[in-house]
């Protein structure tokens, strides 16, 4: 191999790595579904869209089990791309992002059973806490997206400070709080990844 041969191959494989650091292991479909599971749920239940203050046990619940449901959908594409792929950078990706978004999850599962053993009614502070917990999250994770996924972190962070500074109004809200600020973030992060797609 000459001089001007190895010279090509480290630039060919310089660029490889520059593509691969803007690749991301996440899908867009998935938080299409999220997005639309987000607003259909906060559509539908008339019995928990309704204050806070008096549905805080269904409304927890409810909100809950759409959380579950929609880390479901995100995990177990995650886990199928996961297997399917010979790329050891991907998998070292998909690695990284769990272990980068899973101690947000933890604590915001903490944080929430925390605020619903006190004796006050504190259920209105639950959707700013899930949204700036999310936010958090994928700030985390930025190394492992693409640069555009600031912006969506970035609104959750305030729609989570908006619920808070206005709880009354949050608790007004009921089911719609949730739709409302995951149904549009959701929806944003899978228009980046669709992007990203169409650019790569």
């Amino acid at each position: 191999m000459n001089t001007r041969q190895a010279i090509h191959d480290i630039r060919e494989i310089g660029d490889m790595l520059a593509r691969a650091q803007h690749t991301t292991c996440f899908r867009p479909i998935p938080f299409a579904m999220t997005s639309l599971i987000a607003v259909t749920a906060a559509i539908y239940p008339s019995w928990v869209n309704q204050p806070m203050s008096v549905g805080e046990n269904s409304f927890v619940r409810y909100w809950l089990s759409i959380a579950c449901l929609n880390a479901l959908i995100v995990g177990v594409d995650l886990g199928i791309r996961y297997w399917k792929t010979d790329s050891e950078l991907q998998r070292g990706k998909t690695r990284l992002a769990i272990y980068q978004f899973a101690p947000c999850m933890l604590i915001g599962a903490y944080a929430t059973y925390c605020l619903l053993s006190l004796e006050q009614n504190m259920a209105a502070l639950l959707p700013g806490l899930w949204c700036i917990i999310t936010s958090l999250g994928m700030f985390a994770a930025l190394n492992n997206a693409p640069p555009a996924m600031v912006l969506p972190a970035a609104y959750y962070a305030v729609v989570g400070g908006m619920f808070w500074r206005f709880d009354a109004w949050t608790a007004s809200l009921g089911s719609w709080s949730m739709g409302f600020a995951f149904g549009i973030g959701q929806a944003w992060i899978a228009l980046i990844l669709w992007q990203g797609l169409r650019r790569g």
